[in-house]
């Protein structure tokens, strides 16, 4: 039985009396110890008197009392020393205690991160250029009260959502609309209960978990939310107990900062900022906020530099660089600071490291302090209360008012907080008002189901009552993308047999030797097979483990519009005139005799289990957040033996179901003969039991992967792996004391074997890889190029203090009603004159140490995500896939990379750099038809092979010694033999092959790659020392700059909003892309005939359909659609066409080349930059002018046409021309797969799924091909009943409408560019006129020169 969790039994403050011989010495409370003599009462006396009454009837009835000596000479020896030590310990916890209660009423003091000040100014990306500029100048005219109320929260059910801010409503900025959760929209009605994070890592699909984060937007901004609190990516899982893993995607940094990214774009793609959490190291539940646990302060994560890096603020680095709009600090401290008041983690690794341009937001209270917070980075509080809940006093809003009027907190910084949330919101596109109405709120409310109620429940103040749910169905078809992260996300960790798929006349025959039956016999068990006996939202915020479980508990939960129960899918499922069910929903034991009876006679058994845990603030039984164990919960793993034991007599097959938020220890019964399956279908969401359907029976071939490992036992995990369950101290401490070494790491690290590895998952078809190849990209150097100046400059604030009238409670025809717990921004009058006062009187707030040392730029940033060059690509491995069984399938390739073993020079001395055995470096999705083959490519980035160097603070990577790159489909799999090659192998497909440039260009010198296989088979792969290239002004530049941009075509996102912000209109329809022919001069090198589009940028809409639910090879003949496998005729490749001045300048390279080209035209001719333009375009433009006053060929508008192809095999974006099955002809269209799955067939990023369209119709020129349904199974077109003629005229005629908007829009952009082009043209024309002046002026300086000498 799980031991219970005895934090919160009574150990930190127990008010019994009673005594016991055995209490703890952590509590003084049962010491009842008094030495000092007392009289004794007459029923003592009496007692006394007869225990001592004589035996002798001769002797006097009545004796004297006792003295005291002879009192104590009949006490025992023991209960001298017992006494005389209860009274020392008694002493010594009455002044500890005391000490100990006055340290807990104070702050910690400030640990072992260093300080970093100034907060750095968001508004140095060119990314966030505009959005910045348009913030600058609306929070220029907001009074100081308006920038209070934007970045404070109104308190806690002050407003509809769970978070609200006030608006500015002098400038026209309305409240934001914050709203939980990951997995879905919280506490609302109608909308999606996704699967949870867990189960979206463990499909390892990149396309789904960016389809899964925009329908999550899509049903938020349809219910007036303005930012979603997720995607989770802390906690990471270093322990596999931890209550909120199960938020996240997986216990690697690398998988959760892929999963986190791709999320994060799909919800931003709608116009919804995304809150990236919780940031950092909150790892498990216990002791992580003040109070919750009786204690006065959270718990304190000690995490060594390295670690942080390399670990926990991976996954952030990656949510940056995704251009996230928020980060959400954690409620615990970080080496003793707590982390929304780290200046460290706030100012200096988040904001200036990885170049954040968003706003940092509070976890719900996780704020501590006030002026601190905001020096120390943090920009919006939540939920605008204090240190307590919802007593309406906050820490910020007046007292932030305060804090700007006596000069504690610079005006600058509350300037950058209110320009960073507003940058955010223009980022995101919510100024408009057709798609974000100003006047609209939220749509629902969290804190009541009843359509009648108010706005502000959380005040005692008298409230009109409105309609505050007005039940707005957003779910649309949203259903399908959850069953498929289901489905996708359902691992198949055993299939001996196999006795999986089943059939739906159940098995064939029993294994023993008994006649078969009429009607195949099958029992399922356990409580987690059926329904909630009050329903799937019967416990508040899902906090209980009753029936089947698809989500964890806690504010990342969500309301089930309905969950499909397994035991209701199968029913279903099952043919009832050839299978006979029998359902025992219960997990009490022991059996009776008839269900004995029932049991014995069984042809198939299946078993549901699960485990449960949640968010910290709510408990079940013995479960407080984080789990005591890893064990199945409600006697799981004693039902499973007793079934396996008795199922058929001992003799038939049993199948165990696992829905789970981790691990789980399955020794007890993983190995009994009558175990066959083991299906782990983590937590699956609302369509739970459809979507385990679909895997049992085959329909969907099972792909997810273990996003975590499975140890024999909770102590496998080792030392970090294990939950501080009872505190070390005021401050409870927990020190990362094994590094980097978590999960798969740790096993590696110590030669534990798992039960079921990291990555690891079965399918029902066999897959082989091999062929793999390596590739030198750019050549090595230790460091990153020196930090760049910043493309743009941040705005500029101006620091007078404003004046009181700003921030006094306003009056007359502007008063406002008052509402009691509330949190203003307003000052009474007396109040502002007192700050003002102590201003003028020379009082100063006592700044942190080092407040008035600026903290030096690290050098590994500079840009949104850090140093450009870290996402540079410098590496490729690709690795060929094939499908050798007789159905299709998914596989998943996955990448990891050996750090080599290098010495290294340090102030100690010669260091031996502490690598893991290897880490995940690379990951793709592949489906393919039986007998078919792909070729998969990773990118490795130079952030992918370096590590961090704690002295130099910097990304290194390493000179000396071979890299080992490993591949395979799990951690534990053999490595693949890597053939070293500087161009890519001739592939098993054609169409697969994707050849990249060769870098650095043929006139650079670029030395041999040299390899040695190891004897693992694994390639021993060196990257070449060369020093890193110096960018001249010279034609090179733009042989580079091309290369470089076709590197950056590939990763381009089709989705990207600031390109097309209206996705939802583009998803239905499919268009043709338009090409014509140009012809182009490159330096040196003769004209060549490109195919470019006639607009920039040219990118494809039409996508190649999912094979989601197909039960048959042939669904895409059936359907009307190209044959997606590899085999087919090779087409012409597909060229992308964009205009430079449309690049985006997150190009490491394209930004240093342009930043130095600018920066040699402003010093050698003193050209400066013209207003309005920024530095990416300017240094195109300077080039380009200057080449063609060089005598450089150069286009006819002074720029050029950059192009790249692209192949489906590319690991971050591909286009492929799929061929087309009609009258036995081809015709190239492009489809894309977002973020790389390798070959055909995955869910694209889309609200509405494609329909087949007539092989034998053709559209009509200049009009969109039709639009098309998504196939789906029949068991899933049953559900969907979309055969109404009449259901599909309407939706015809919204495609109609669709296409034509973007007809339209399509239009508008074209006469958009065409200005745009008009302009450069302009611009153009003025520079070569500059030019021109400046040789006349430096021809007129040669002749002045020529004419001195002569004359001297």
């Amino acid at each position: 039985m799980a031991a219970h969790d005895p934090s919160k039994q009574g150990l930190l403050g127990s008010t019994s009396t009673e005594h016991h011989a055995d209490y703890s010495s952590d509590s003084d409370d049962n010491v009842n110890i008094n030495t000092t003599p007392k009289r004794p009462t007459p029923r003592q006396k009496q007692q006394r008197t007869r225990r001592t009454r004589p035996t002798n009837p001769a002797l006097p009835t009545f004796q004297p009392l006792p003295t005291r000596k002879s009192w104590l000479a009949r006490r025992s020896r023991y209960c001298l020393i017992f006494a005389a030590f209860g009274l020392i310990l008694f002493v010594i916890l009455l002044v500890g205690g005391g000490l100990g209660y006055k340290a807990a009423l104070q702050e910690p003091p400030y640990g072992l991160s260093p300080p970093w000040y100034p907060s750095p100014k968001g508004g140095i990306a060119g990314t966030w250029y505009e959005s910045y500029q348009k913030a600058a100048k609306l929070v220029s005219k907001m009074t100081l009260a308006e920038k209070v109320n934007i970045t404070t929260g109104v308190g806690w059910q002050m407003g509809l959502a769970v978070g609200t801010t006030a608006p500015a409503v002098l400038v026209g900025f309305p409240a934001l609309q914050l709203q939980d959760g990951p997995l879905g929209i919280r506490n609302a009605d109608n909308i999606t209960a996704f699967p949870a994070g867990i189960t979206v890592g463990a499909t390892w699909n990149r396309q789904l978990m960016y389809a899964r984060g925009k329908a999550h937007a899509i049903e938020a901004r349809a219910k007036g939310v303005n930012a979603i609190l997720g995607p989770c990516v802390g906690p990471l899982g270093r322990m596999p107990a931890g209550g909120r893993n199960w938020e996240g995607f997986g216990s690697d940094p690398y998988l959760q900062g892929i999963a986190g990214a791709g999320t994060i774009k799909g919800i931003q793609s709608e116009g919804v900022m995304a809150t990236v959490k919780h940031f950092i190291a909150n790892e498990q539940e216990h002791f992580r906020q003040p109070w919750e646990w009786g204690l006065p302060n959270a718990i304190s994560s000690n995490v060594d530099d390295r670690t942080l890096h390399e670990l926990y603020a991976w996954p952030f680095g990656d949510a940056v660089k995704a251009g996230v709009a928020s980060v959400m600090c954690s409620y615990n401290m970080v080496n003793n600071s707590y982390a929304c008041g780290n200046s460290k983690l706030l100012n200096g690794i988040l904001k200036d490291e990885l170049g954040f341009q968003g706003f940092v937001m509070s976890d719900w209270l996780a704020q501590r302090a006030g002026v601190s917070t905001a020096l120390a980075g943090l920009d919006m509080t939540m939920p605008g209360d204090g240190l307590r809940w919802a007593n309406g006093k906050s820490l910020w809003g007046k007292e932030l008012s305060k804090a700007v009027m006596n000069g504690s907190v610079p005006v600058e910084r509350i300037d950058d907080m209110a320009t960073r949330v507003v940058a955010a919101w223009y980022q995101m596109g919510q100024d408009n008002e057709e798609k974000w109405p100003r006047d609209k709120g939220p749509n629902f409310s969290s804190w009541t189901s009843e359509q009648m109620g108010v706005v502000s429940p959380g005040s005692p103040t008298e409230q009109q009552t409105v309609v505050v749910n007005q039940f707005v169905d957003v779910q649309a078809n949203h259903s399908v993308i959850a069953r498929q992260v289901a489905a996708e996300g359902t691992v198949l960790l055993k299939n001996e047999g196999p006795v999986l798929p089943l059939s739906r006349a159940g098995l064939r025959k029993r294994q023993d030797a008994n006649n078969t039956p009429d009607r195949v016999k099958i029992g399922i068990f356990g409580e987690d097979a059926g329904p909630l006996p009050g329903g799937p939202n019967s416990c508040p915020d899902r906090g209980c483990n009753q029936g089947t479980l698809g989500s964890g508990w806690g504010s990342g939960a969500v309301e089930f519009p309905y969950l499909v129960t397994p035991v209701e899918a199968l029913r279903k499922q099952f043919d009832s005139s050839k299978v006979e069910l029998h359902e025992h929903l219960s997990n009490q034991l022991p059996f009776s005799l008839s269900e004995k009876a029932v049991i014995d006679d069984l042809d198939l058994c299946l078993v549901f289990v699960n485990a449960d845990a949640g968010e910290g603030f709510k408990a079940w039984e013995n479960v407080r957040g984080d789990r005591p164990d890893l064990f199945l919960q409600k006697n799981g793993d004693a039902l499973i033996q007793e079934v396996a034991a008795r199922c058929g007599g001992g003799f038939s097959d049993v199948v165990v179901v696992i829905h789970a938020v981790g691990p789980v220890v399955m020794e007890r019964w993983i190995d009994l003969p009558q175990i066959k399956a083991v299906v782990f279908a983590n937590l699956p969401g609302e369509e739970s039991g459809n979507a385990l359907v679909d895997v049992l029976f085959g329909h969907v071939n099972p792909s997810g992967h273990l996003p975590f490992t499975i140890g024999k036992s909770l102590e496998d995990y080792g030392p970090g792996g294990q939950v501080l369950y009872l505190p070390n101290g005021v401050v409870p401490q927990q020190n990362f004391s094994e590094g980097l070494y978590v999960d798969y790491r740790w096993f590696d690290k110590k030669g534990i074997t798992p039960r079921f590895e990291f990555g690891y998952g079965l399918s029902y078809t066999p897959f082989e890889l091999g062929n793999a190849t390596v590739k030198t990209i750019r050549p090595k150097s230790a460091l990153p190029f020196p930090r760049l100046d910043a493309l743009v400059e941040p705005p500029t604030y101006s620091t007078d203090i404003p004046p009181v009238e700003e921030v006094l409670w306003p009056e007359g025809d502007k008063e406002i009603r008052r509402l009691d717990k509330y949190i203003y921004p307003y000052l009474s009058a007396d109040e502002a004159h007192n700050a003002v006062a102590s201003r003028k009187g020379g009082k100063k707030y006592p700044y942190p140490d080092g407040y008035d040392t600026p903290a030096p730029l690290s050098q590994a940033g500079g840009d949104e995500g850090g140093n450009p060059e870290l996402w540079a690509v410098y590496a490729q491995v690709t690795v060929d896939v094939r499908n050798t069984g007789k159905v299709a399938g998914s596989v998943v390739p996955q990448l990891y990379l050996s750090y080599p073993d290098s010495p290294k020079e340090s102030a100690n001395g010669t260091v031996e750099v502490d690598f893991p055995v290897k880490v995940l470096r690379g990951f793709d999705k592949v489906y393919l038809e039986a007998g078919k083959s792909a070729k998969v490519e990773f990118n490795l980035t130079r952030r992918d092979l370096s590590y961090w160097d704690v002295e130099v603070q910097n990304w290194v990577m390493i000179m000396e010694g071979e890299y080992t790159f490993h591949s395979g489909d799990s951690d534990w799999q053999p490595p693949l033999h890597l053939t070293p090659s500087r161009q890519s192998s001739p592939g098993l497909d054609r169409e697969a092959v994707h050849t990249l440039q060769e870098w650095p260009p043929q006139h650079a010198q670029q030395p041999p790659a040299s390899a040695s296989r190891s004897s693992s088979s694994s390639l021993q792969y060196s990257l070449q020392d060369t020093p890193p290239f110096d960018f001249d002004f010279s034609c090179d530049l733009l042989t580079d700059y091309d290369f470089l941009h076709q590197q950056q075509q590939q990763d381009f996102n089709w989705a990207d909003p600031l390109l097309f912000p209206d996705q939802q209109d583009l998803t239905s329809l499919a268009f043709p892309i338009s090409t014509t022919t140009t012809t182009t001069t490159t330096c040196d090198t003769a004209p060549t005939s490109t195919t470019v589009s006639p607009f920039a940028p040219t990118l494809p809409l039409s996508v190649t359909p999912s094979p989601l639910l197909a039960d048959t090879n042939d669904i895409f003949q059936q359907q009307g659609w190209a044959d997606p496998s590899p085999s087919a005729p090779p087409q012409p490749p597909m060229h992308l066409s964009l205009d430079h001045h449309h690049l985006s300048s997150d190009d490491p390279y394209a930004a240093a080349s342009l930043s130095h080209v600018t920066d040699t035209l402003s010093t050698t001719m003193g050209l400066t930059m013209p207003s309005g333009r920024n530095t990416t375009t300017l240094g195109m433009d300077l080039y380009r002018t200057a080449s063609n006053n060089s005598g450089s060929s150069s286009n006819n508008m002074g720029y050029s046409q950059l192009n790249a192809a692209t192949s489906s095999s590319s690991r971050d974006h591909s286009t492929t021309p799929p061929t087309s099955q009609s009258s036995g002809s081809t015709s190239p269209t492009a489809s894309t797969s977002h973020h790389g799955h390798g070959g055909q067939g995955h869910l694209y990023p889309g609200l509405t799924l494609p329909s087949p369209v007539d092989a034998s119709s053709k559209p009509k020129r200049g009009r969109p091909p039709g639009p098309k349904k998504r196939a789906l199974s029949p068991s899933v077109a049953a559900e969907a009943e979309l055969t109404d003629s009449e259901d599909i005229l309407i939706k015809r005629q919204r495609n109609n409408i669709a296409a034509k908007k973007y007809r339209q829009k399509k239009i508008d952009r074209i006469q958009e560019l065409e200005e745009e082009v008009d302009q450069i043209k302009k611009e153009r024309d003025e520079l070569r006129l500059m030019l021109a002046k400046r040789d006349a002026e430096v021809g007129m300086l040669r002749e002045m020169l020529v004419m001195a000498k002569q004359g001297r």
